[in-house]
């Protein structure tokens, strides 16, 4: 699972023809954006029809979650310290 962080109005593509747009942030609430073809289903994870959740589960297993923990940047870019060193 790729996680990112975005701010109120950052979009994030998805391919050439998905954009998903971060519009507001309240109360622990989160609201999106999605704009796609037509042809493009989407489900919520409560009303995803029986065999496309099966897909996700299968899909997904041995996955796990790393959070905002990690920096995959941070560790290549260092910056001296007053004492001199990285």
């Amino acid at each position: 699972m790729l996680v990112l962080s975005r701010s109120v109005q950052e979009k994030i593509y998805v391919g050439d023809d998905v954009v998903i747009t971060l519009v507001r942030i309240d109360r622990g609430q989160v609201r999106i954006g999605i704009q796609c073809p037509r042809n493009v289903p989407i489900y919520r994870d409560d009303n995803a029809p029986p065999a496309v959740a099966a897909r996700i589960e299968e899909a997904s297993k041995g996955l796990r979650y790393v959070g905002d923990s990690v920096d995959p940047v941070g560790g290549l870019l260092r910056v001296p310290t007053p004492n001199g060193r990285a």
